[in-house]
């Protein structure tokens, strides 16, 4: 019998820290909520503050152009990816810039092209990164400075790099020098926009590259740019990438919102609404049958209690412990829709505990009567 009881108390202390852990979700999505309407009420006020935003569009094409020879017919092939070194006279690049701002705003512009020839020698075995051993650097086209009032830029860069002259070079010092020198022409197109706007400085910088090997006897150029790209400029910085949580904010709070209404409905219904609905009787007959289901026999029918003693214990721990001690079962006989007696016989005698009143109504069953009615205290009481 003291299990039973212990098994009740664990019973109540599950149910107790089951709300306790309900609460942490709910904490959380009231954090959540809070967070993302207070984020959404800073960023729509950093929104109205001044800002300038523009496009960059970029492109580079480039044509190769052969000397007379008896290999191929055309000077300028088209359609070719690889070409050779050795008849190689000259490469045209065109690079193309276009600015468009997001209205009207004077701006200065400078843009210029060079050719970087490079050598580099890399140390056989060893796990190193190229290292120079001479470079020189020519321009292309001398730096060029320009304004514009409409806040639009629109440039064309059309270079002859002289590939034979630069291939020549490098082949002479490999040949003079007795080395097998790496060599490359790196033509770079750069240009820098500035200005202002309502008091935000406007400074974009861009290039172009193109790589052109000069020690292969096939090559084929790499061009590297960015070919479209848009900015937002407030208060001086540039537009930060929108965070996931700003994003997503709508499905954020959505689930945040349906979360707390989960943990309300959970916490409230079972231990609110439905247990006050029950009156006292019912409540503590329901908290017997709970813990003790299996150590009471329920009957119907009203039991005979003529000639026997009848005890009234205190309480029905009381019963559970002469139950342990005599080693019999509880009888709980149902007097009416209001009382139910428990009872343990013992000979002639009945100990009884009494939950509820005794209202006589149409479904009652007929009340036993007994001359002799003591109230008894058992020795052992169960601790709560």
């Amino acid at each position: 019998m003291t299990l039973e009881i212990g098994k009740r108390r664990q019973h109540q202390q599950h149910a107790s820290s089951w709300r306790v852990w309900l609460l942490i979700p709910a904490l959380l999505a009231i954090g959540s909520a809070g967070w993302l309407i207070y984020d959404s009420l800073h960023t729509q006020e950093t929104t109205t503050k001044p800002s300038y935003s523009y496009t960059v569009d970029q492109s580079l094409t480039y044509g190769v152009s052969y000397l007379d020879n008896n290999y191929f017919e055309e000077k300028s092939p088209q359609r070719s990816v690889a070409f050779v070194r050795d008849i190689t006279d000259t490469i045209e690049a065109a690079f193309s810039y276009t600015y468009q701002s997001s209205k009207p705003t004077t701006i200065s512009y400078t843009y210029a092209t060079t050719a970087h020839v490079v050598t580099s020698y890399t140390a056989k075995g060893v796990d190193t990164k190229p290292q120079t051993v001479w470079d020189a650097t020519y321009p292309l086209t001398r730096a060029i400075s320009r304004q514009d009032s409409n806040g639009t830029v629109s440039v064309k860069d059309v270079v002859s790099i002289p590939f034979r002259e630069y291939s020549d070079r490098i082949a002479r010092i490999n040949s003079g020098l007795a080395l097998s020198l790496n060599a490359e022409v790196i033509v770079t197109f750069s240009i820098t926009v500035s200005g202002t706007d309502n008091g935000l400085p406007i400074n974009e910088q861009r290039t172009m590259q193109l790589t052109i090997p000069l020690d292969q006897p096939i090559y084929s150029p790499v061009a590297k740019y960015d070919q479209r790209d848009a900015k937002t400029i407030t208060d001086g910085h540039s537009e930060q990438p929108i965070p996931w949580w700003q994003a997503n904010r709508t499905v954020l709070l959505t689930t945040s919102i349906i979360v707390l209404v989960l943990c309300a409905i959970l916490y409230l219904r079972p231990w609110g609404r439905r247990y006050s609905e029950r009156s006292p009787y019912q409540r503590e007959l329901n908290k017997i049958y709970r813990y003790h289901d299996g150590l009471i026999i329920q009957t119907q029918k009203p039991l005979n209690l003529h000639g026997r003693e009848v005890l009234e214990v205190n309480s029905f721990d009381d019963l559970l412990n002469l139950s342990e001690e005599l080693r019999v079962p509880i009888i709980a006989n149902k007097l009416s829709s209001e009382a139910t007696r428990f009872l343990i016989v013992q000979d002639t005698t009945f100990y009884s505990y009494l939950v509820g009143r005794l209202v006589v109504d149409d479904d009652a069953l007929p009340l036993p009567t007994t001359p002799r009615h003591k109230q008894v205290t058992t020795g052992k009481r169960a601790k709560h």
